[in-house]
């Protein structure tokens, strides 16, 4: 490496008017001071020579100084030429005018001429220096060159990131599309896009009324994902979910050419072929007005073989038409789904916002009628045009009405069977805990009977042993007898009592002191209770069972020998010979058992009521918070809402942070992003529970 030139490096240029600074050198600074002494006496005397001349007439009285070889002249009338001593330069083209450098002034561009060649070479001399200097450091030079070239770019995608508001969606190595509140770029205010494409879709069908947004629809999606693709943040809601393509086929405008001898359609021809040709599983086409420039129904049919190839090979795609056989394809094919941007009918104004899931009118009528068409000539245009049309587009819109209420009513039903599920569950648990205490209290109650029987003959027969042993006389015996009774009577009240609640009898009916002294036989041995009695006959409003099962139900009507009975889920007519009435105390148990499950449902109902979608946590501490946030997940999954908002505020953002940290943990896949900035912006957390 050589040694450091004579001179400082970070002041070698100047970044105004990209130099060399006059400090670059002492030669050049001893240079350029004569310089600028010589041009200031250089213009002193042409100032005073043309201050004389204007005096005097030799010039004109608006006459400057001007500049004629890289000299400075004052012009002069050719009458007056011999006025001055000096050189004359040049002559106007009509000859009245000259232009003479003073004699003094003429010595003195003499130096500096001689200055200015000078200070070229002084110039030369050091940025030769200098570049002997630089040599052995270009490997580093270029090194850092590049990386400031990167840190540049990376800068430069930063601050258009923080210009359009961007950010990093989540990103997926394989096809996807689950955007939100995505935005044009170069709109303003444009009305954020979601676009999410769910299981087996992949091909969009966008229709709609004409300037109601279609196009821009189409633009925002391949603008974005182009955008993405070559390492730019986008304009849409972070916890987005995009994909990576590796082809991108466009279609949009009019590419005709009198050249290459293409017309519109030509041209559109020419990109489907390309399209055909090379479209995989990996790729995402967006065709605009996708038919068009030809015969309608030739258009459609060619644009409709077009979407099912690309269908078959596995594409992704976003198009826009007006054809009605297009929208009508999303029926048959699980991979297309039907896009419409809405039209406000009572403003008549487009809304520029895309609803999947439905089909667009193209509203050509109600646009003309607005735009002040005349009456008749649209009278007559619905006149060629059918009543058959005009109610086939009315129809298509209804159809996709009642789908969607289908669609929410069939939501409704599977939270009632979930709930009705979960109910049946509990009765079936309850039920089988039921019957195995029941057996267990049963097997119990004979153990204990077994126990006071055998306790009892062994009473009976030490009380015999006694009266042969002591040969008792009748008074005696007497005694012994009364005292046996009295025993097995006390054995009996203790024992019952100890296992009343296993067999569900009684024990305050105690015997009467007159029944003291008969003795217990099979004639006055005590009866069951009224509970335990047998089942009574089948009746109108009794519980049975079915002998082939466990099915209760409730007897509504008796024809001969059967029955209709009403079970939980059907009402069937069955033989009384298939049919067991319940006992009193099992009727009891299935009347309270109903009950219960009535209770429940209400429960449940009155919850739902009752519920509210929109949680406030100011002023909660953090615990507290997130322990209400994931009660609120949760009754909202109960209760069948899909759509919750958080008021947490701002602040620092701790909370919101904390909350949305639960949020991603939750098993019921919520999503979430701000509201609105007009409606409280980053201090409410919207969320949006999957179904």
């Amino acid at each position: 490496m050589g040694a450091a030139p004579p001179y400082r490096i970070g002041f070698l240029i100047d970044p105004l008017t990209h130099k060399l600074r006059d400090n670059a050198s002492e030669e050049l600074y001893r240079i350029r001071s004569r310089m600028r002494r010589l041009q200031s006496e250089s213009n002193h005397h042409i100032q005073k020579y043309l201050s004389t001349a204007r005096k005097e007439g030799w010039t004109g009285e608006n006459a400057e100084a001007t500049v004629r070889g890289e000299r400075l002249v004052i012009p002069l009338l050719a009458a007056h030429k011999r006025q001055i001593r000096g050189f004359i330069h040049d002559v106007s083209t009509t000859g009245q005018t000259v232009f003479l450098e003073p004699e003094e002034v003429f010595l003195l561009n003499n130096e500096l001429t001689e200055l200015r060649h000078e200070e070229r070479m002084e110039i030369t001399r050091i940025l030769k220096e200098f570049s002997q200097y630089l040599y052995p450091l270009l490997p580093i030079l270029t090194e850092g060159y590049a990386f400031l070239g990167r840190i540049d770019f990376i800068r430069a995608k930063a601050r258009l990131a923080l210009r359009m508001d961007a950010g990093l969606p989540v990103l997926n190595e394989r096809p996807c599309f689950t955007w939100r509140q995505a935005r044009h770029p170069l709109l303003k205010d444009p009305v954020p896009l979601t676009f999410r494409l769910e299981g087996e879709e992949r091909i969009v069908i966008i229709s709609g009324p004409n300037a109601g947004g279609k196009s821009v629809c189409l633009k925002t999606v391949g603008l974005l994902q182009y955008m993405l693709q070559c390492g730019l943040l986008v304009p849409m809601s972070e916890n987005s979910e995009a994909g990576i393509f590796h082809h991108i086929f466009v279609d949009i405008g009019d590419e005709q050419s009198i050249e290459n001898d293409l017309s519109t359609y030509s041209s559109h021809l020419r990109n489907m072929k390309f399209w055909l040709e090379h479209a995989d599983r990996h790729t995402l086409f967006l065709a605009d007005e996708l038919g068009s420039g030809t015969e309608p129904q030739a258009g459609g049919a060619i644009a409709e073989a077009l979407l099912e190839a690309l269908e078959r090979k596995g594409a992704w795609g976003v198009a826009t038409t007006h054809y009605t056989q297009l929208k009508l394809l999303a029926k048959h094919h699980a991979a297309m789904v039907n896009g419409a941007m809405l039209f406000d009918k009572a403003g008549m104004r487009p809304l520029y916002i895309f609803r999947k899931g439905l089909p667009g009118s193209s509203f050509a009528f109600e646009m003309a009628r607005n735009a002040g068409f005349p009456t008749d000539v649209l009278k007559a245009a619905q006149a060629k045009t059918g009543r058959q049309h005009l109610q086939f587009e009315q129809e298509l819109q209804q159809i996709e009405v009642e789908k969607q209420q289908l669609l929410q009513r069939s939501r409704e039903v599977e939270t009632a069977d979930r709930l009705l599920s979960d109910t049946l569950e509990k009765y079936n648990r309850l039920t089988a805990e039921i019957e195995e205490r029941k057996s267990a209290y049963i097997k119990e109650a004979k153990t204990q009977a077994a126990e006071i029987v055998a306790q009892a003959n062994r009473r009976i027969e030490q009380t015999i042993r006694e009266i042969k042993e002591k040969q008792a006389e009748r008074e005696e015996t007497l005694r012994l007898r009364r005292q046996l009774q009295a025993d097995m009577a006390a054995m009996m009240d203790g024992d019952s009592e100890t296992s009343a609640t296993a067999t569900g009898h009684s024990t305050s009916d105690k015997r009467h002191p007159g029944s003291a002294a008969r003795p217990i036989t099979a004639r006055n041995r005590p009866q069951p209770a009224a509970e335990t009695a047998g089942p009574s006959p089948i009746q109108v409003g009794g519980y049975v069972r079915r002998t082939d099962g466990k099915e209760v139900g409730v007897v509504v009507e008796l024809k001969g020998r059967k029955a209709k009975v009403d079970f939980d889920f059907m009402r069937l007519e069955l033989p009384l010979d298939q049919l067991k009435p319940l006992s009193k105390q099992e009727t009891k148990q299935e009347t309270e058992r109903q009950g219960r499950v009535q209770v429940h449902i209400e429960n449940l109902q009155t919850g739902r009521n009752e519920f509210s979608p929109y949680l406030d946590l100011r002023g909660e501490r953090m615990n507290d918070a997130l322990a209400k946030t994931d009660k609120f997940i949760d009754e909202a999954v109960l209760y069948g809402e899909s759509h919750l908002e958080i008021l947490h505020g701002k602040g620092y953002g701790v909370l919101k942070d904390n909350i949305r940290k639960l949020l991603r943990q939750n098993p019921h896949g919520a999503f979430f992003d701000d509201q609105k900035e007009e409606l409280g912006g980053a201090g409410i957390t919207l969320v949006t529970l999957k179904r």
